[in-house]
């Protein structure tokens, strides 16, 4: 009996690490922040804040999401960090956790970032603005 109560919760163990994602498994690329919302094409701007309390992030979606290249135009108005997509498993898991951009802005101005899934090569290329404060708070 205790043989099988170990052989389901192995079992049990292995399907939540393998579960379907609507954001990936084939879904077109398209990036995500909860400022600016969901970027799905060419051309999209993101207000980046000189200064800020929190990391600037933008999640990416879609596409494969084993590997991207990121490209900046002008490196001298931010740097970034980029991290991998993961799957945690287990009981308490989450599931999918996306790639991660984090911006961390060094001087005010305008730019452009491409972010290309290596994969399946889409793109999508964004309008990436440093601005003052005070230019991103909503009223």
């Amino acid at each position: 009996m205790k043989r099988f109560i170990y052989s389901a919760i192995a079992v049990m163990l292995m399907v939540c690490g393998c579960q379907y994602h609507p954001f990936y498994d084939g879904q077109p690329l398209r990036l995500y922040n909860s400022e600016s919302g969901i970027i799905e094409n060419d051309g999209g701007h993101v207000y980046v804040s000189i200064v800020s309390i929190r990391d600037f992030e933008i999640e990416i979606y879609g596409g494969k999401g084993k590997k991207h290249e990121v490209l900046v135009e002008n490196q001298e108005y931010f740097s970034y960090t980029y991290e991998k997509a993961a799957i945690e498993g287990g009981l308490m898991g989450d599931g999918v956790v996306p790639a991660t951009i984090t911006i961390e802005p060094h001087k005010l101005g305008d730019t452009t970032m491409t972010i290309t899934d290596e994969d399946t090569k889409e793109s999508i290329t964004i309008i990436v603005h440093v601005v003052k404060t005070f230019s991103v708070i909503e009223v």
